[in-house]
This record gives structure tokens, sequence and C-alpha cells, in this order.
């Protein structure tokens, strides 16, 4: 009998500890309600059409932000028409750290125009957004995203913009990004956007592999679907790179682990020229 009780008494005690410790995590939640994808999103109305000029940038983001498919191709021409203004891209950059991880949405479209803008001046600015001070990393629930999260999305864009520059010194800083970079969201836009910017050429995935980490030199062999692939050609095309990369080959469904997320790997202080990997 008395071992009996002793036994209720123990499961009790353990019951109230759960309680104790689901309480305090649901406390600690409610604390922490899951983030938005922009802490202050803007509002978009259908705007009427504009030139892109240092007294329309507001108004010109704007309009190409709500622009469908029919006006894609005006939005370009008219970002083209302003590659050269020296105003026009110093008003953007401005644009964007006013805003910054306020509204990634927002943000995201800024960068795209002055990518699309291909002025090698933005190259020094850009490069302050790719090297951005990474916050630390929080605990996440809901699954939501975090600060850090929304950091590197838009260091990623940076250096997608950075990559669509196609200099050599544009290049240089691509290459800088996939060795030095501290995240490896990051370095793997970077590995794409390189590949991509130069057409996927052997002699471009010379250059990575003569910088990229041991660990990622699987991401040189990633399969791109293009707009003039098919289905057919894309799926052979992954089914080689699972062969060579049988590591990559997603586990099957099951509960989460500590280690759903890879963790950075480096951590660099400032971005220096990319290092040659010993033969």
């Amino acid at each position: 009998m008395k071992s009996t009780y002793k036994i209720i008494l123990c499961l009790s005690f353990f019951m109230f500890i759960m309680a104790c410790d689901d309480k305090k995590k649901q406390e600690v939640q409610d604390n922490n309600p899951p983030p938005k994808q922009s802490e202050n999103p803007t509002t978009y109305q259908k705007a009427e059409r504009t030139e892109l000029t240092s007294t329309t940038v507001k108004e010109f983001i704007q309009w190409s932000s709500g622009s469908d498919l029919k006006e894609r191709e005006e939005v370009r021409r008219e970002i083209t028409k302003a590659s050269k203004d020296e105003e026009v891209l110093k008003l953007l950059f401005e644009e964007f750290e006013r805003v910054y991880i306020e509204d990634v949405g927002y943000s995201l479209i800024v960068l795209s125009i002055i990518g699309e803008l291909k002025n090698p001046a933005a190259l020094p600015q850009l490069e302050k957004i790719i090297y951005k001070e990474l916050p630390e990393q929080e605990e996440k629930f809901h699954s939501g995203l975090t600060k850090r999260d929304f950091v590197e999305m838009l260091s990623s864009k940076a250096v997608e913009c950075a990559a669509y520059l196609k200099t050599k010194a544009s290049n240089r800083s691509v290459l800088n990004a996939v060795a030095q970079h501290p995240s490896n969201a990051v370095r793997s836009s970077a590995i794409d956007a390189y590949l991509f910017n130069n057409d996927d050429s052997e002699e471009a995935k010379k250059a990575l592999r003569e910088v990229v980490q041991e660990n990622e030199l699987h991401l040189i062999d990633r399969v791109r679907f293009l707009r003039n692939s098919n289905e057919e050609e894309f799926d052979r095309n992954l089914s080689l790179y699972y062969k060579a990369h049988p590591d990559q080959v997603a586990p099957e469904p099951g509960p989460p682990t500590e280690e759903s997320r890879e963790k950075d790997s480096i951590k660099v202080v400032r971005p220096i020229q990319p290092p040659k990997r010993k033969q």
C-alpha cells in the first residue's frame, strides 16, 4: 500500500513539473508572436505609369511594384533610360536604407530596380548591404522568420544585384562572398548568381571551385529550371545531380530536429579577397 502511495505521489509531482514547464513555454511564445514578412508593410495602389527620374523615385517604385506582365518591359525600358543617372541611384539607396527590414517586400523591390540599372557605381553600396552585420540567431516560434532571416534575404538579393553588373570588380566581389560571407544563405545565393550571370560556363565553375568551401561544392552543380528548359530535361538533370551528390537527397519526412537548419559555418569581420585553394 505504501509502495502504491509513493508511486502516485511521484506521478503527481511529475505531472505538476510538466504543467509548470508547459505554462512557461506558453508564456515565452505569447511574448514572441510569429513575425510577419514585414514589420510595417506598405500598402500598394495601382499607380500611374511614370518615368524614373530623381524627382519620381518613390512614384516609380510604386508603379513598378504594381506592374503586370504587359507592363514589365515598359518598366525595364524606363530603368534603362536612368541607368547612368547617379542621383537616381543615390536616392534609391537612400530609400532602401530608410525602410530596410521594416518592410522587406518593399526593400526587395528597390534592390531589384537598383540591380536592373546595371550601374557599376552601385557596387560599393551593394557590398555594404551584402555585409550588413548579422543579428544573433534567435529561437524560432511558430516557424516564423527572424530579423536575421530578413537581413539574409536582403543581403542575398544584393549579391544577386552585384553579380548582374557583370564587371571584373563585381565578379571578384561575388567570389569574395562565396569564400568569406558568414551566412550560408548568402554564400549559396552568391554561387547561384555567379553561375547564372556567367552562363553556367565551365570557366565560371572552375573559378568557384577555387574559392568555395568544401562542404558547399555540391552547390556548383545545382540544377536550375530555365525558361528554355522542359520538365523532362529538368528531371533528367536533377536525377544526375542526386546521383553525383547522394548526400543531398532529402531525408524521409519526420519530426523536426535541432539540426533541421544548417548552422552558419564561418565568421568573418570584414570581406577579403577570396583565397585560392591549394591544389
